[in-house]
Formats: structure tokens, C-alpha cells, sequence
């Protein structure tokens, strides 16, 4: 009878001492940082809301601008003179989305007098640093940098923390029909981590 008793006990003070080791020890080998899930969009079933449509979407880490390592230092001017050749059509030769040389560049279509709003989430503060008409061929260009505000102040924006991570949202109206171009830049020394998605107001 003693045997079994002496059993159970030693099988139950080992499953204590790994639930206590769970508990109590700092998982050395658990990730520090957990970026959140993409920006979601609500489906007529969850609300009564009107179902959005998203132009555009993305979550990716960007590199440095400036200063860059020098071996990427080189493969930018080696970018740069062929890029020199389309001129201001050299979008229209870019795989799409572009992430290079701490630049991102995505492109989405928007009709005179449709709305949109744009979600940022990174793990550092973004903001407006200009909105430009008719440059590279007639592209709208909205261009996000990294930094608390930025130079287009006659465009409101929000930014807020969420989680760990800021938020930056705004809402723009198509002015014309066209292609809009979603520009974001680093000039900073470490790269960060950045994730959006524009959403069509409807």
C-alpha cells in the first residue's frame, strides 16, 4: 500500500515543481516584444457598420535611410542611376510595394471625391510631413516620416499610443481620379518596424 502512495507523491511533487518553474523562472528564450495583429476590418456580421474596402495593406521593418552601412551605401547609387533613367516614371518600373534604402512606396486608386483613412501602427511616433499634387507623372503623393509632427500641419491627424505601439490616423479626400502614392521614409539610426492600411470610406 505504501509503494503507490510513494509513487503518486513523487509523480505529483514533479508536476508541482515544473508548474512552479513555469511560473516563477523568466522564460529567458520568450520573445521580449509581440507586434500586434494587422489593422482589422469589421464584417457585416460583426457589425452593423457599412463594409469597408482596403486599397492598400501592409507590415514590414524599415531599413535606415541615412546614414546608411556603406556596402548598402553603394547598392543605393547603383539603384539610383538606373532609376535616373525613367525620370519621373520610374515608379511605373518598380515592383510595387517598394522597400529599399530605408524608402517604402506603395500605390492604390482613388476617385475624385472618395474618402479614405489611413492607420499606422510602428513602434516608434510617425508623422505628416507633406502632402503633394500632380508630381511623378501626375501621382498624389502622401508622404509619412518618422517623428512626433511634421511639416503639413494644415492636415489633421491623430496620434496616439495603443498597446506599446503608436497610432497615427487620418482621413483624406481623392481630389481627383488618379493614382495616390503612400511614401514613408527613416532617416533615423535604427530601423523600425511599421504596419498601415488605408481604408475606403464608404
Amino acid at each position: 500500500m505504501r509503494k503507490p502512495i510513494i509513487i503518486l507523491s513523487v509523480a505529483l511533487a514533479v508536476v508541482i515543481g515544473i508548474l512552479i518553474g513555469y511560473v516563477v523562472i523568466p522564460k529567458v528564450h520568450q520573445p521580449q516584444y509581440v507586434f500586434p495583429p494587422p489593422p482589422s476590418v469589421p464584417s457585416e456580421e460583426a457589425s452593423p457598420r457599412p463594409q469597408t474596402k482596403i486599397l492598400a495593406e501592409d507590415s514590414f521593418i524599415l531599413a535606415v535611410h541615412y546614414p546608411m552601412p556603406e556596402e548598402e551605401a553603394k547598392k543605393f547609387e547603383e539603384w539610383a542611376e538606373e532609376a535616373d533613367k525613367y525620370g519621373e516614371k520610374w515608379l511605373e518600373y518598380e515592383e510595387l510595394p517598394f522597400n529599399r534604402f530605408g524608402w517604402y512606396c506603395n500605390r492604390f486608386y482613388l476617385q475624385e471625391g472618395e474618402n479614405i483613412e489611413l492607420v499606422m501602427r510602428s513602434n516608434v511616433p510617425m508623422a505628416i510631413a507633406e502632402v503633394e499634387r500632380d508630381v511623378w507623372n501626375s501621382v498624389m503623393l502622401l508622404h509619412i516620416e518618422r517623428g512626433r509632427s511634421g511639416s503639413h500641419y494644415d492636415m489633421p491627424s491623430k496620434l496616439e499610443t495603443v498597446n506599446g505601439n503608436w497610432k497615427l490616423s487620418f482621413t483624406f479626400e481623392g481630389k481627383r481620379d488618379g493614382n495616390y502614392c503612400l511614401w514613408i521614409t527613416n532617416d533615423r539610426a535604427d530601423q523600425i518596424w511599421c504596419q498601415y492600411a488605408v481604408i475606403l470610406q464608404t
